[in-house]
């Protein structure tokens, strides 16, 4: 998240509860704000949406929770008020519509899996079959969230047995652990790379039998109060403005 969106974000946070007058027009006049609970890996995308969508439609405030789609899924499910929930793969948002929290979801974009490195590739890694080797440390996501299901899809397939050193609440997590130089290797989403390939990580290339494609999918809160503005916000997202700016960022987008 920029600097400018985090502070815009903590200001919404303090002032979202004294100014919600209005909220339940898509298109208000009166200031409000809407709470979009986003998987980890998107963060910089719905950064970029909610900067975008506030240009067009001016009153409204959009104050982004993020973290692993799991945890998203259970703050909603465990009755934390939100508006619109983007999770990195369908099953999780099965599960959160299954606990009755989310309507009518939908499949906004895809992402893939990709093998980074550290900086230089200290521990010589040339293919994904190295995440065997006993002398790597390998970080990759918990199995129950969606970089973690995706990563064992991968291993799977690949008849590949790696055993991680760490196992990681969310994929921003395995990345910062590489960058950081804490680990040889991790599994992590394509787009996580854009912005730091090259100069705090780098990225070893999987071979195009090994892709693994990830579903991300997005819906409005059962219980919120202001279920017009959400799906303002869910539009804007499938819109071709929103569209164009996931597709900049790496993303695979609805055709």
């Amino acid at each position: 998240m920029s600097r400018r969106r985090a502070a815009r974000t903590a200001v919404a946070l303090v002032t979202g509860s004294i100014i919600a007058a209005g909220c339940g027009g898509g298109n208000p006049t009166v200031a409000t704000s809407i709470d979009v609970f986003a998987a980890a890996s998107l963060t910089d995308a719905f950064a970029e949406l909610a900067d975008a969508y506030e240009q067009t439609s001016p009153a409204v405030t959009v104050r982004l929770n993020l973290a692993g789609s799991n945890a998203l899924a259970t703050q909603l499910i465990e009755g934390a008020p939100g508006d619109v929930f983007a999770s990195a793969d369908t099953a999780t948002m099965d599960r959160a519509q299954q606990g009755g929290v989310v309507d009518n979801p939908t499949v906004f974009a895809q992402n893939h899996l990709a093998l980074v490195v550290a900086e230089g590739n200290p521990g010589e890694v040339g293919s994904l079959q190295d995440l065997a080797r006993d002398d790597l440390t390998v970080v990759l996501c918990a199995e129950e969230v969606p970089c973690g299901r995706a990563a064992r899809l991968l291993l799977d397939r690949s008849d590949l047995v790696a055993t991680a050193d760490s196992l990681e609440p969310n994929v921003r997590a395995v990345l910062g652990k590489v960058a950081l130089g804490e680990a040889d290797a991790g599994l992590v989403y394509r787009t996580d790379l854009q912005s730091i390939l090259g100069r705090e990580v780098d990225e070893v290339p999987l071979r195009p039998d090994q892709g693994v494609t990830v579903e991300l999918s997005i819906g409005a809160v059962t219980a919120s109060d202001r279920a017009s503005l959400g799906r303002s916000f869910i539009d804007f997202v499938l819109s071709t403005q929103g569209q164009a700016i996931l597709t900049d960022l790496g993303f695979d987008v609805r055709t």
